[in-house]
């Protein structure tokens, strides 16, 4: 399990040499801080932790800690739509439940629906593994409506908040856990067809999204003499600007954290004034190594990814699957690791995997 803290420490090492070439050295630094995570877990996956750790506890408290905040966050969204309905009116008011078109807003200005809908779904990982626990200590019929009725109101939390991309997740999540626990003569048959009916799940969920009406990905080949479509998705029109110049990153990158300045000269030339002002960043971690680490950045960056489910066995290597999807998937959309919630969701995901790599024998097993 050591490989993946030594390579993700390599592609730290990596962004620090960067800022030899980097333009602005003070906002490389920033991202090196902000990056440190990656290089003080190094003796973490080089020597282990103490006793005192265990991964099933872990999984507890992250159940514990989900269900919570969906009833905080839910709880707020009741309080701050009635008070704004109170506030304009000056006569009796009786409380109201929200629509559910106010639950998305509201969740989004306490938390980022992204990162929150990854912890849900990793809390509907963890929440199955605890099912054995359950069952011993609480009987079949109470362990499965715990469980089940735990990740419905996971997958219900991640429907409120409108993640698209977790949306999407969810589905892939589940045709990928039915493949792995499908007997082999099976699994290609019916998880062919599972897989078929979660993709079709998927678009279809997608497409009746209302964000998504704007999102018509033949604007990334499109020609169109340098004028941008304000009216669709943002993430579109970054793209293409960052993919125009691909021989302006490709052999060795910006440097850490150039990727935004470089695109934000590119925005105000493009006259996409919004865009220049909220300072948008690539919105796709892959992209973003590759812009600001070249291509053999975002080849180490990918190994260091592909080498969890190499360098871990049994129930490690189911999880570390589980959390491939999720951040593979969410990746594509995010740059996951542009806040500090990302880099703390793969703190937790490392040490959750590291635990069950060196303590296989907890009563889960």
């Amino acid at each position: 399990m050591q490989w993946p803290f030594v390579l993700f420490a390599a592609w730290f090492a990596l962004n620090a040499l960067s800022l030899l070439w980097a333009p602005d050295v003070s906002r490389g630094a920033h991202q090196l801080e902000r990056y440190l995570s990656f290089v003080l877990l190094l003796p973490v996956g080089l020597w282990g932790v103490n006793g005192h750790y265990d991964w099933h506890r872990t999984c507890r408290i992250l159940v514990w800690g989900s269900l919570m905040s969906v009833f905080v966050y839910l709880f707020a969204t009741y309080w701050g739509f009635n008070y704004e309905c109170l506030r304009d009116i000056k006569r009796p008011y009786e409380a109201v439940d929200p629509p559910f078109i106010v639950y998305a807003p509201y969740i989004s200005c306490m938390k980022h629906r992204l990162y929150y809908s990854t912890v849900l779904l990793l809390s509907v990982v963890a929440t199955c593994y605890l099912h054995p626990s359950r069952v011993e200590e609480r009987g079949r019929l109470v362990a499965w409506i715990q469980t089940i009725g735990s990740s419905l109101i996971f997958v219900a939390m991640v429907w409120l908040t409108d993640s698209r991309a977790n949306l999407l997740t969810a589905f892939a999540l589940l045709a990928v856990a039915v493949l792995i626990h499908l007997p082999r003569r099976y699994r290609w048959w019916i998880g062919g067809i599972v897989a078929i009916v979660c993709l079709t799940g998927a678009l279809l969920v997608l497409r009746m999204n209302p964000r998504m009406q704007d999102f018509r990905i033949n604007q990334l080949t499109e020609r169109n003499d340098g004028q941008y479509d304000v009216s669709i998705e943002p993430r579109l029109n970054i793209w293409r600007i960052a993919l125009s110049t691909p021989a302006d990153y490709s052999a060795h990158g910006l440097g850490a954290a150039q990727s935004v300045p470089y695109l934000v000269e590119r925005y105000e030339a493009a006259g996409l004034t919004r865009y220049t002002i909220r300072q948008y960043n690539t919105h796709n971690q892959y992209l973003n190594e590759w812009m600001e680490l070249g291509i053999p950045g975002l080849v180490l960056f990918l190994l260091a990814w592909l080498s969890l489910p190499f360098c871990t066995s049994g129930t490690a290597r189911r999880t570390s699957v589980y959390i491939g999807v999720i951040f593979g998937l969410n990746m594509l959309t995010e740059c996951m690791f542009g806040r500090f919630d990302g880099i703390a969701i793969w703190v937790f995901c490392l040490i959750w995997l590291l635990l069950q790599s060196t303590r296989p024998d907890s009563k889960t097993e």
